[in-house]
């Protein structure tokens, strides 16, 4: 089946996205004509992205004006483009970072091209969902002490889940030591639009912000922004890299989607997220029925901040995994999730959802909770302590790697990234040494119906290890 065919037939299946992207296919969030009519190149009038001087330079300005930003860049390649970007612009090649070992694997791939050192930032656990915790101020501080030539802090805020760090702590405790603040705010689009969210990393004393503006607001996938926001960053770079990371075609249809959402939020904003956070107060408060499945509310000694828009369900104490889960939404209620994780599962919601998507997830959640008895606590899979780094990822790229059984894994350095999708976040690093706990680990969440991947894709079977 072609792939438009097979578009065209889901759009019309009545499943209900409880996914990115943020327009959640509701045409009255993103109306725009014929997309052919509409599909330009740099032609006379319409400036070129990586010159702004006319109407994507006014673009992008109001994009600035509306977060606050001291400047902003509208991204065609993701918020990928914009983490590979800030990074390379920080940080000379070879260069040291302070790096939240939550990030996502374009931090990892920015620290193998540029050459970086990365010391890992840690996060605590909460032990009742075993979600990641807010990064601390305190562990930023451990980290930049015992590395002090570390001439850039990366931090992910909020997480996949939700969870919001201290930035403005983590901002003082950053210039403190001499070093630029970074924030992955992909996942954080629609922060600051309302009292009842927290504030966005760009008015939190972050000095460059990169956000995925599809993931929570109306806009087509692939668009995002990255701002500047303090006179720490030096935008010559930023620009060169830009023009490294992204095509020199951008899409116009983007960059006219990321426009129109723009003047969506400046009109009509206040009214959207109030109706918004009536929604998800209204949501929240159906959940106080479950007897078995939790709802993450960030109220956790280990959360510093929540995003109340993002709903992950734990399954801990049932007997189903969060794949389970998320098979019986898709198969019995029409509902396509997120994410699925080992005990969990990810529903994203916006501005663009509806009273009926919201109703239709809060009945089946119900339902499926309504059916399970008390279960028996089970083993769940635990990530272990950090792998040892023997070197750092871009000198791993370099070396001859061979590909062996997991259980031959134990005892040897990675030569390739193992990650899930969704989240995109490596469990495993080129460079690092597999122990017997991490390979446990990796077979118990495949075994749970997470679905493993790594650059080769070889997996389950195989994994690149360096050459001895």
């Amino acid at each position: 089946m072609e792939l438009l065919t097979q578009l065209s037939e889901y759009s019309q299946s009545g499943c209900y996205p409880m996914h990115m992207p943020g327009h959640k296919r509701n045409p009255d969030f993103l109306k725009l004509p014929d997309p052919v009519t509409l599909d330009i190149t740099e032609i006379h009038g319409f400036d070129n992205l990586h010159a702004a001087e006319g109407v994507l330079k006014d673009a992008m300005e109001r994009a600035a004006a509306l977060w606050g930003a001291r400047g902003s860049y509208f991204l065609v390649n993701g918020s990928s483009s914009g983490i590979l970007d800030a990074l390379s612009a920080a940080l000379p090649v070879g260069g040291t970072v302070a790096m939240d070992r939550a990030a996502h694997k374009s931090a990892y791939h920015a620290a193998e091209l540029r050459a970086l050192t990365p010391h890992y930032l840690s996060r605590p656990v909460d032990p009742e969902t075993g979600v990641h915790g807010s990064l601390t101020p305190a562990e930023v501080e451990r980290v930049l002490t015992e590395h002090p030539d570390a001439g850039a802090v990366f931090v992910t805020s909020p997480t996949y889940e939700g969870v919001v760090s201290d930035i403005r702590a983590i901002a003082d405790v950053a210039h403190a030591h001499g070093a630029l603040l970074i924030v992955d705010e992909a996942h954080g689009a629609h922060l600051g639009f309302s009292p009842a969210f927290p504030k966005s990393a760009v008015t939190e004393g972050a000095d460059v912000v990169i956000q995925s503006l599809h993931k929570t607001l109306p806009t087509f996938t692939q668009s995002a922004i990255l701002h500047i926001c303090s006179e720490r960053v030096d935008s010559g770079r930023i620009a060169k890299f830009l023009s490294y990371y992204q095509t020199t075609s951008p899409s116009y249809l983007l960059m006219a989607g990321m426009d129109t959402c723009v003047s969506l939020l400046r009109e009509r904003g206040d009214e959207l997220f109030a109706a918004y956070e009536a929604r998800l107060r209204r949501f929240r408060a159906q959940m106080e029925g479950l007897a078995h499945i939790g709802l993450l509310t960030g109220d956790s000694p280990v959360t510093w901040g929540f995003d109340p828009g993002k709903l992950y369900f734990s399954l801990r104490n049932t007997t189903l995994t969060g794949e389970a889960f998320g098979r019986m939404l898709r198969e019995e209620f029409c509902i396509e999730p997120e994410m699925t994780t080992a005990d969990g599962c990810l529903c994203m919601t916006s501005i663009a959802d509806t009273d009926e998507g919201f109703d239709r997830l809060a009945d089946a959640v119900l339902a499926i909770d309504a059916r399970l008895a008390v279960a028996p606590s089970r083993e769940t899979p635990v990530l272990p302590d950090l792998p040892i780094a023997v070197c750092t990822p871009a000198e791993a790229a370099e070396c001859p790697t061979e590909a062996v059984s997991l259980v031959e894994a134990a005892g040897r350095i990675a030569g390739e990234f193992i990650w899930a999708y969704p989240p995109d976040i490596p469990l495993l690093v080129p460079g690092e040494r597999m122990d017997g706990a991490l390979i446990s680990t990796l077979v118990a969440l495949q075994r749970s119906g997470v679905r493993l991947h790594s650059d080769s894709e070889g997996l389950p079977e195989r994994v690149r290890v360096i050459g001895k």
